[in-house]
């Protein structure tokens, strides 16, 4: 267990590192109403430009220890006309904690995973069907001390299918393999990600749900990421 809880612990490190790092270059561009602020162990961030993007808009690490700050971080998102979301982390769920988000008229919108593996492995052989020499899909690695976190991933509608993820989850585990002793994912669980990410070596270290203010319009939002 002690093994795991490390593992969970330096997965979001790596996570919080590069949260910090994309607010702090988003803070020169104003237009984008980017704002980062702590309730104490929890941190709240929001981008007014994509009020849908729950990855950048959301508290992070939301506990029973804050739970009477609730207010105020509703509050440092509302004053941006930004809907919160509320994140609460496995190992700080509590009969408590759920009732006071449910009396404040939130409900546990999703259950994201955050996965870890060890970098490296082989090179699969060939590559993704059908690409015809073509950009299929691209991706992002982000490094920092020494844990790596695949950063998001993109495939064309059209090549979908054709084995564009696995390809790109293959190729950054190799280059993290310089940089890092751990790679960290999140993705939502129980979905086809997940299974892709666990037949490549990633198993699930800890989960966190994802809470959203009931009667809130969640048409084209995306929960999904940090």
């Amino acid at each position: 267990m002690a093994g795991m809880e490390q593992r969970a612990e330096a997965a979001e490190a790596v996570i919080s590192a590069k949260l910090s790092a994309d607010f702090a270059r988003a803070a020169g561009h104003p237009e984008l109403g980017a704002a980062l602020a702590r309730f104490g162990r929890t941190t709240a961030t929001r981008l007014a430009a994509r009020p849908g993007h729950a990855a950048y808009n959301k508290a992070r690490g939301f506990s029973a220890a804050d739970g009477a700050r609730l207010a105020e971080i509703c509050a440092f998102f509302d004053r941006a006309a930004v809907p919160p979301v509320i994140e609460v982390w496995a190992g700080d769920a509590s009969a408590v904690l759920g009732q006071r988000l449910a009396r404040a008229g939130f409900y546990a919108a999703e259950v994201n995973a955050t996965l870890a593996a060890a970098p490296g492995g082989p090179e699969a052989p060939g590559g993704p069907e059908g690409a015809g020499g073509r950009p299929a899909a691209a991706a992002g690695l982000y490094a920092a001390g020494r844990q790596a976190y695949l950063a998001g991933a993109a495939t064309v509608p059209g090549l979908r299918r054709r084995g564009c993820q696995g390809a790109l989850i293959r190729r950054r585990l190799r280059d993290a393999a310089a940089v890092a002793d751990q790679v960290a994912v999140t993705t939502a669980f129980g979905s086809p990600s997940q299974a892709n990410l666990e037949r490549l070596g990633f198993a699930v270290v800890h989960t966190r749900a994802l809470w959203r203010r009931l009667g809130e319009d969640t048409a084209g939002l995306s929960l999904l990421g940090d």
